[in-house]
């Protein structure tokens, strides 16, 4: 998005940013448990991979000088947003 100099106004991650892969590995979680590290009824899911994908472009913009960006989930703004950087 850089390289096309788009700014994505609405990014957050729970919704627009994706796993590639539904695919997950379960691995034992003992933090927290008082348990032995020998019994597996503590455990996680962490994703196989860790590719993306970004969605949801309806709010994308061009990085203009003149641009006045309004972003609508002040929580979930791009860092170039908060921090006023935009391509140089």
């Amino acid at each position: 998005m850089h390289d096309l100099r788009l700014i994505h106004t609405d990014l957050k991650p729970q919704e627009n940013i994706l796993l590639v892969s539904p695919e997950y590995i379960k691995v034992p979680d003992y933090k927290g448990s008082s348990r032995s590290p020998k019994d597996s009824s503590y455990s996680k899911r962490i994703p196989r991979c860790s590719a993306i994908k970004v969605i949801d472009f309806g709010c994308t913009t061009y990085d203009r000088p003149d641009q006045n960006y309004i972003v609508s989930t002040r929580h979930y703004r791009e860092p170039e947003v908060i921090l006023g950087y935009f391509f140089v």
